[in-house]
């Protein structure tokens, strides 16, 4: 043992003699050998990568805590990045996992799909309620003295009306499709109304209670023998029905008015269709004494005989129709009852089916196109206190531009795209689009549970004459740097001010330093008799560009006289690129008031730009200037950066 003791101990000598002689001899030598991998890369993300970044570790963590980890999880089917899992904060870890052994000063360039904000416009139309108009919305905009559930010619400006009486407790910015009915017929209506029911307001499938919309008495409805009264839509119409089909016996069915006190001048009228005719099983009857509870006690006279009932056709069915009018002026001043009755027998095949519609009592019925209203669709905002039309770049899908798009139910569906049918719609309604001019559609989605609203935002190019849907789904290219162990994002940008007439973002960046100058200095710098361009600094937004010409500073503005005249070309020259950097500077903080510090990474800006007519010429020259970002929308500049490059 004392031997192995010996040994280990005159090796660890050794070592630690190798060790100080390296150090005493090889200065530098742990730096040379240590291993240097300075990652220097432009990498663009694949589909797996959006699967590592919402399944990383570490991503999970930071979305747990604030809440976001649906929208992480998304990443991996959506394959974008946004604002609520933005790059910044989790492409670090995934670039930790994928460069694990990359070095300090390592740089990658990230290119990825980013799906911007929602534009103002399209932000204030994403969120559409629905509100179906009902008889009593109707009864609001007509009046009392006349009723037709649906408006007219001279109801059509009250679609908001509709939301007054019907929409509870409106919030500032609310919008809503209002689905109504609409009829341009103005004369034809339902005079000192008693009752009508077109049954619109009620769920469809069995009717189990029926309550009169304006007095809300309930109607008296029964049946027996295994069958019931139906609410059915076909056709956007909603009606009752009945029919013994499938009864193993006989069944009786009721559906009994409220009672109502009618006048001299009141008639009774109701709308029918009949399916598979194969009996007479409907009958109308009318009662003074009806309990509302018992038919059988009560006293019923048939007034059958006044209307006319098809007796078929034997297979499919009819169309609805009016069944006639009988008048009431026996019954006028006094309350009565009126009873619609079935009688069928499922064995012995009295199994007709009967739809029932538009149930009236006034003193005058609307007949033929007056009982026929067509869906309608329009949009309102409530601004906190009346409810206004909508903006008028945003467009709402009328039933007929539905029908010609072949969707006779009002809506798009995952097998019927809108983006499929919008183009050409736009195409059609927008006679003259310029480039780049944007609209949005409001249209209805089935999404195979429900009908809901959508809102897309459309944009035209004039280079492919076409709208196209904005998916806002761009391509962002970030630069990530590791410095200080960890990858963080770097925002350093190169901007480049294209001398081109008409360049939107040149002229964007020019304007804003012509703008301070005219705040600042006064308008009397600015070029004469133009606001695109001054002499204080020398910008340009119709040039895109800086003028140096000396004899334009002097003679294009009215200070030019007193501010320039005692100075020589080489003076004024030498004075212009004085003012040059901060006249950059005020461009990047009007345009790039985002930019911000980012702990452990030096952001800069650099701008490339052109200056026009130095020392009187009229060349023109490309210069570069970089600013360090300092803080919130504060740029310094970097002393000797500005330089010509071409």
């Amino acid at each position: 043992m004392k031997k192995i003791y010996i040994l280990s101990t005159i090796w660890m000598a050794f070592i630690v003699g190798a060790c100080d002689y390296n150090d005493k001899n090889f200065d530098g030598l742990d730096d040379i050998v240590k291993p240097a991998n300075v990652v220097k890369e432009k990498y663009t993300l694949v589909e797996a990568d959006y699967a590592a970044i919402s399944d990383n570790s570490t991503n999970k963590s930071i979305a747990k805590k604030e809440g976001t980890d649906k929208a992480l999880a998304a990443v991996k089917t959506d394959l974008y990045l946004n604002e609520t899992v933005p790059g910044p904060t989790y492409l670090p870890a995934f670039l930790a996992a994928k460069y694990f052994t990359a070095d300090e000063g390592s740089s990658v360039k990230v290119t990825y799909s980013y799906r911007e904000n929602k534009s103002e416009l399209l932000s204030a139309y994403s969120s559409i309620k629905s509100y179906k108009a009902g008889n009593k919305d109707y009864r609001a905009a007509h009046g009392n003295a006349k009723f037709v559930p649906y408006l007219n010619e001279n109801t059509k400006n009250k679609v908001a009306d509709l939301l007054i009486n019907g929409y509870e407790e409106p919030e500032e910015g609310d919008v809503v499709l209002v689905e109504y009915r609409y009829n341009a017929q103005s004369n034809n209506t339902l005079e000192t109304p008693q009752l009508w029911e077109n049954f619109e307001d009620l769920g469809t499938g069995n009717l189990t209670r029926l309550k009169d919309w304006e007095s809300e008495k309930d109607w008296f409805v029964s049946s027996t023998g295994g069958t019931q009264w139906k609410v059915t839509a076909y056709n956007n119409n909603q009606y009752i029905q009945y029919s013994a089909y499938k009864t193993e016996g006989e069944c009786e069915a009721w559906m009994v008015t409220p009672e109502m006190t009618v006048g001299a001048d009141d008639k009774l009228s109701f709308d029918v269709c009949v399916g598979n005719w194969n009996a007479d099983c409907l009958t109308v009857w009318i009662s003074e004494d009806f309990d509302g509870k018992d038919v059988k006690k009560a006293t019923w006279t048939d007034i059958t005989s006044h209307f006319t009932i098809p007796s078929a056709p034997a297979k499919g069915y009819g169309s609805f129709a009016s069944a006639g009018t009988f008048p009431l002026a026996q019954y006028g001043g006094r309350k009565v009852f009126v009873a619609f009755k079935y009688l069928g027998d499922g064995v012995n095949k009295k199994t007709t089916t009967y739809q029932i519609d538009n149930v009236m009592i006034g003193s005058k019925i609307p007949e033929g196109e007056g009982l026929k209203a067509d869906v309608a669709f329009d949009l309102k905002v409530f601004d906190g206190k009346k409810w206004n039309n909508a903006d008028k770049n945003v467009l709402v899908l009328s039933v007929q531009d539905y029908k010609e798009m072949g969707q006779n139910q009002y809506c798009f569906s995952e097998k019927v795209p809108a983006a499929d049918y919008l183009p050409n719609y736009l195409a059609k309604v927008i006679a003259y689009p310029v480039d780049q001019e944007n609209r949005v559609v409001v249209y209805r989605y089935n999404n195979g549970k429900e009908v809901k609203n959508y809102s897309d935002e459309y944009t035209y190019s004039a280079a492919t004459g076409r709208w196209t849907l904005n998916t806002r789904i761009v391509d962002l290219t970030q630069q990530y740097v590791f410095a200080g162990g960890v990858w963080k994002f770097d925002p350093s940008m190169t901007i480049t001010l294209e001398a081109v007439k008409g360049n939107a973002e040149s002229a964007a960046f020019y304007q804003a330093i012509v703008d301070y100058v005219g705040k600042t200095f006064g308008s009397d710098y600015y070029q004469t008799p133009y606001t695109n361009a001054e002499f204080y600094y020398g910008a340009s937004s119709y040039q895109n560009n800086f003028s140096f010409y000396p004899y334009s500073w002097r003679e294009s503005n009215k200070a030019g006289a007193a501010a320039y005249q005692h100075l020589s070309d080489e003076e004024l020259t030498a004075l212009m690129f004085e003012r040059l950097p901060e006249a950059v500077r005020i461009g990047l903080e009007a345009i790039y008031s985002d930019a911000d510090v980012v702990t452990g990474v030096e952001v800069t800006y650099t701008v490339n730009f052109s200056i026009y007519g130095i020392n009187g010429t009229k060349d023109t020259t490309v210069y570069t200037v970089k600013y360090v970002v300092t803080g919130k929308a504060e740029f310094e500049y970097v002393e000797d950066s500005l330089k010509a490059v071409g």
